[in-house]
C-alpha cells in the first residue's frame, strides 16, 4: 500500500496569519464609502448643452453625497466630499465614448471651449491624431462620485511587535493531516503545508 513520505528539499513552507476573519472586518471598517450618480445626456456640445451640464452636475453632486451619508457613521457625515466628475464624450457616430475627468468650476467660463479642448486632447492621445472638425461632439453621460475622507493611519500600540514564527519552534506539537499530496501542519500559529511523494 502506498505511504507518503516527505520530500522536506521540495517543500513549500506557507503561513496564515491569525484571526485573519478579524483582519479582513477590520480592514472593511477603515474603507471608505464611494457612491455615483450618473445621468445619460445624448446631446451635441452646444453653448444650450454646456450651460445646462453644470446644472446637472450640482443636481447629481446633491445625490451622490446623499447617498454616502446614508451609510456612513454620524461624525463622517461632515467630512463626505465629491472625489470626480467624469463627462462621457464622442463623436456623433461613434460607438464608444472617452471618459473625461473634469472640473464643475471650470465650466463656470466658455464651457463649451472647455469641453471641447478637454476632448479634443484626449481623443489625440487616444487614437494618435485629432478629431475630425467636421464632426460633432456628442455628451454621452455624466457620473459624479462622492465619498467619506480617506481613515488616519492606525498605529500599532506596541513599539516593537513581536512577529509569529512561520515554522514551530523546537518542542512545538503540532498536528499533522496527510492528503494525496501534501501533509498540512496546524501549529496555532497558522498552518503550513508540505509537499510530499508517494512510495511503496
Amino acid at each position: 500500500m502506498p505511504v507518503a513520505s516527505p520530500r522536506l528539499w521540495e517543500s513549500r513552507p506557507s503561513s496564515s496569519p491569525p484571526d485573519a476573519g478579524l483582519l479582513s472586518a477590520y480592514g472593511l471598517g477603515r474603507a471608505v464609502i464611494e457612491r455615483f450618480a450618473e445621468r445619460q445626456l445624448l446631446t451635441i456640445l452646444n453653448a444650450d448643452s454646456a450651460a445646462n451640464l453644470k446644472g446637472i452636475i450640482e443636481q447629481l453632486e446633491t445625490e451622490a453625497v446623499a447617498g454616502v451619508r446614508l451609510e456612513c457613521a454620524p461624525d463622517e457625515q461632515a467630512a463626505v466630499s465629491i472625489r470626480r466628475c467624469i463627462v462621457n464624450m464622442r463623436l456623433v457616430g461613434q460607438d464608444t465614448a472617452l471618459a473625461i475627468d473634469i472640473e464643475p468650476t471650470g465650466l463656470d467660463e466658455s464651457p463649451v471651449e472647455t469641453l471641447s479642448h478637454r476632448f479634443t486632447t484626449h481623443y489625440q492621445q487616444t487614437y494618435g491624431h485629432p478629431p475630425p472638425a467636421t464632426r460633432d461632439i456628442e455628451l454621452e453621460s455624466v457620473r459624479v462620485v462622492a465619498s467619506t475622507s480617506a481613515p488616519r493611519a492606525h498605529r500599532c500600540s506596541s513599539p516593537n511587535p513581536t512577529p509569529l514564527p512561520a515554522w514551530p519552534t523546537p518542542g512545538t506539537e503540532i498536528a499533522a493531516h496527510s492528503t494525496e499530496s501534501c501533509v498540512l501542519i496546524s501549529t496555532g500559529h497558522g498552518t503550513m503545508s508540505m509537499h510530499t511523494t508517494a512510495s511503496t
